[in-house]
């Protein structure tokens, strides 16, 4: 069973997720890494969705409003 669960930026599993993609960014990036850094803060983050198979994490998003309302 699949579950997918609409959640904010405070999800454990998110948080989780975000902290190995750091590890990860702070590899590739280098020297540069601080300036990209500077990009990737979760303070504007509302939306978040995280998919789970049986009690497995699959997969996290972030939702970013880009366009302004009309």
């Amino acid at each position: 069973m699949f579950l997918i669960l609409r959640t904010t930026a405070e999800n454990i599993d998110f948080k989780d997720q975000v902290v190995l993609l750091d590890e990860f960014l702070k590899k590739r990036d280098g020297e540069d890494h601080t300036f990209y850094a500077q990009f990737n803060k979760l303070d504007n983050i509302k939306n978040t969705v995280v998919c789970y198979h049986q009690k497995d994490l699959l997969d996290v998003v972030h939702l970013k409003n880009i366009l302004k309302p009309l």
